[in-house]
């Protein structure tokens, strides 16, 4: 009998012990395992992109400018920087200098004086008193003179030349103002004619290597974003803006784009690649040096994966490796995973 009771005894000493144990196992396993969000890879296409900003001018094949033909002074400016002209518009005025009013003057006295004297040579040989040589001279001598005239007419001598637009466009730039004296071949102003412009915008240097010309722009004029047009790069600059600090990337506009003016400011995106691969939500993507990785999850335990970013879209990355469309990604919590561990799916 007291066998009996003892061994009882022992068995309910034993209940609390087993109890505890079971607990200990349960809130050990609770603790090896990591609560996490997941998300599922699609196949999608990513399309990785730079912001730009920059401006509008008129393109440089399409600017002429407007030189003195001859040693002149500026009578009038007719136009303003910036001012848009029309075909055959008045823009520049020449006035002769006091020299090549003075040669003309004299070239147009002596050529009225050699054609009065070839009339009167004339009259005389008519009569026999004078002899061929010497109405020959007198020809001789009216030739010359109007070559000097004509010369000094085509210096400016003879009085005012008007300068006018070749066709429509824009005055980019005035060099001169009114009453200066300019020398022959002076530069006098600069017309962007209307049509083709140019768009400079300035990229970070250390983008300059993922950019190359045929890639698309997607562009809108900064006070008027209903101004939107698409277009790709022309080319890339070798070299820093020492101003900006920024390299140009340059947008050749080949048809007009209603509204847009030389001189604008525009902002928009480079699209640097358009990637259709699998993909998952930016978070899901961590990195341990040059290393990517995402964690799959496949019957409740963490498997890391590495991967290749192909492109970011700040939303999505496009992802290789051994990854594929419908796999169950770690979103949230994954910086606390490691490989093979056990997770618990957040229910939100």
């Amino acid at each position: 009998m007291k066998h009996v009771v003892i061994t009882a005894l022992t068995v309910l000493l034993w209940l609390p012990a087993a109890h505890a144990d079971d607990d200990a196992s349960v809130a050990s396993a609770a603790l090896s395992t990591v609560l996490v969000r997941t998300a599922t890879v699609s196949e999608r296409n990513v399309r990785e992109s730079l912001p730009v900003f920059g401006s509008v001018a008129p393109a440089p094949y399409r600017a002429v400018t407007l030189a003195a033909p001859r040693d002149s002074r500026i009578a009038s400016v007719a136009v303003n920087s910036g001012e848009a002209v029309k075909k055959g518009q008045l823009v520049l005025t020449l006035a002769p200098t006091p020299a090549s009013r003075a040669a003309y003057v004299q070239a147009q006295a002596a050529a009225t004086y050699a054609g009065t004297a070839l009339a009167h040579t004339r009259n005389l040989y008519k009569e026999h008193l004078a002899t061929r040589d010497q109405l020959a001279a007198a020809e001789q001598a009216e030739t010359d003179a109007q070559a000097n005239l004509e010369n000094a007419r085509q210096a400016g001598g003879a009085g005012e030349l008007a300068l006018r637009a070749p066709a429509d466009a824009v005055v980019m730039s005035i060099a001169v103002n009114s009453g200066e004296q300019v020398a022959a071949n002076s530069s006098l102003l600069t017309l962007g004619l209307r049509g083709a412009l140019t768009v400079r915008l300035g990229v970070s240097p250390d983008q300059v290597a993922n950019i190359h010309a045929g890639m698309p722009v997607t562009l809108h004029d900064v006070y008027n974003p209903a101004i939107r047009f698409k277009a790709r790069v022309t080319n890339v600059s070798g070299m820093v803006d020492g101003n900006s600090g920024l390299a140009d990337v340059f947008v050749r506009l080949s048809k007009p784009v209603d509204g847009l003016l030389p001189g604008s400011y525009v902002q928009g995106t480079i699209t640097l690649s358009d990637t259709h691969a699998p993909a998952v939500p930016r978070s899901a993507v961590l990195d341990e040096g040059s290393r990517a990785y995402v964690f799959v999850v496949k019957d409740q335990i963490a498997h890391r994966i590495n991967v290749t970013k192909l492109a970011d879209d700040g939303t999505w990355i496009a992802i290789k490796g051994d990854v594929n469309p419908g796999a169950e990604v770690v979103t949230l919590g994954n910086y606390e995973l490691s490989d093979g561990m056990h997770i618990r799916k957040d229910s939100h």
